[in-house]
């Protein structure tokens, strides 16, 4: 297995009847085992309106997740820079870095983190969404606040020393270029859109720039991976995960149910042909058929880091699967842990 750094994206999902409360309890305690194990990075994405996932503040997470570890960086993945002020964000996450110096991550992604029209108005505040260019702006007005460079002279002290590390999360040429323009490290979304990687990141290689930020290119994919000691446990543990990704490649309302009830849905023909189509670019196994396509893809795109996704609501069994991991992906021994189920 290449020796790279392997980072954790988290989204606090939440099967049918589960609460925030919960879902937030379970990303505490899988940041806690994570953080024992060796892993790198622990990324938390931005959701809004959704019933399935309680991810919509990253950085008041982040703080909690900070404070509750002690090694493992901590970061957004992402934050969905059209939501929000440059401006505060460059200060929440200058305040993050100050309480946790060299450990805080800022992601930035351009999606609303939602699908539903009416919370992306809310969210916009009834203003447009942004143009290419106005979000690139948006950006680079960003990173001017991390270099003591506001416009106007506006500054952010708690974000002008010692700053958090900053990535671009892509997922077309466009955003990659503007990744590479800027010089930022890009992290693209293979989870979503597998067949856009080899472009993006080659436009990225070629159209990079080395800046203040970075002086070649570094690139990471997010893969979808979920491990169990055998195949067919671990589909199994990845059944409810199944479903609610073929639900919504199908154009339906998300929904991750109970392993109760997954056993008992019935897949659609459409349905159907969307999980044959996942199961192609998931990595959902035993330890040797993770790892393997795991080195596939590291060799596919000559990774410099891995960001692994592993959506199972029941903590115990999403920490098993990291446990799993630990020692061939990152050479960690991993005993079982002693985390309760949230089933």
């Amino acid at each position: 297995m290449p020796n790279i750094p392997i980072a954790i994206l988290d989204n606090g999902p939440m099967e049918h009847g589960a609460t925030p409360r919960e879902g937030l309890a379970r990303t505490v305690a899988l940041a806690r085992r994570v953080d024992e194990l060796g892993y790198h990075r622990f990324w938390y994405a931005e959701h809004h309106g959704s019933g399935v996932t309680a991810s919509a503040t990253p950085p008041i997470v982040i703080a909690r997740v900070a404070a509750a570890t002690s090694r493992i960086r901590v970061g957004a993945g992402g934050v969905m820079l059209p939501n929000h002020s440059p401006l505060i964000v460059a200060e929440q996450f200058g305040t993050l870095h100050a309480f946790d110096p060299g450990r805080i991550d800022l992601g930035i992604g351009r999606g609303p983190g939602t699908k539903d029209p009416a919370t992306v108005q809310a969210l916009l505040n009834d203003r447009p969404a942004l143009s290419s260019e106005q979000y690139a702006d948006q950006v680079a007005a960003l990173l001017g606040y991390f270099r003591g460079e506001g416009a106007g002279g506006v500054r952010v002290p708690s974000a002008e020393s010692d700053v958090p590390q900053v990535w671009l999360l892509t997922s077309s040429d466009e955003s990659a270029q503007l990744a590479a323009e800027l010089g930022l490290p890009m992290s693209f979304a293979y989870h979503l859109r597998p067949d856009a990687a080899d472009t993006a990141i080659a436009v990225y290689r070629d159209k990079f720039r080395p800046s203040v930020w970075l002086e070649r290119p570094r690139v990471s994919i997010s893969l979808i991976a979920i491990c169990a000691e055998t195949d067919e446990a671990a589909a199994r543990v990845a059944l409810p995960t199944t479903i609610s990704r073929a639900r919504v490649a199908t154009g339906q309302e998300n929904y991750l149910p109970t392993d109760a009830e997954a056993v008992r849905y019935e897949f659609s023909p459409e349905e159907e042909k969307a999980r044959e189509q996942l199961a192609t670019y998931h990595a959902i196994g035993s330890p040797q058929t993770v790892v393997r396509r795991a080195e596939e893809l590291i060799d596919r795109f000559s990774l410099d880091e891995l960001v692994v996704f592993t959506p199972v609501y029941d903590v115990a069994k999403c920490i098993r699967s990291y446990e799993l991991l630990a020692e061939p992906l990152i050479g960690s021994a991993a005993p079982r842990g002693g985390a309760k189920s949230t089933a």
